[in-house]
C-alpha cells in the first residue's frame, strides 16, 4: 500500500463489507472502537423495504 491512509481504508472496506461510495463518507466519528462489539457507522444509499425497493437510509454496520 502506497501509506496507512489506504491501508486503514482498504482494511475497512474488507472487513466490513462496504462500498468505496460508503467509506468516503466515513469520519472519524463514524468509528465506535470500545464496547463488547465494535462498530462502524456507515451511511448507507440503499435499504430494501418489504416489497424490495429501495429508499435512503441510515445503517450500522458489522
Amino acid at each position: 500500500m502506497p501509506d496507512q491512509r489506504h491501508h486503514m481504508l482498504f482494511a475497512t472496506m474488507w472487513n466490513t463489507g462496504i462500498r468505496i461510495g460508503e467509506a468516503r463518507t466515513l469520519t472519524p466519528e463514524s468509528f465506535d472502537p470500545d464496547g463488547l462489539r465494535p462498530f462502524v457507522r456507515v451511511l448507507s444509499e440503499k435499504e430494501r423495504g418489504a416489497g424490495g425497493h429501495q429508499k435512503m437510509k441510515c445503517d450500522w454496520c458489522r
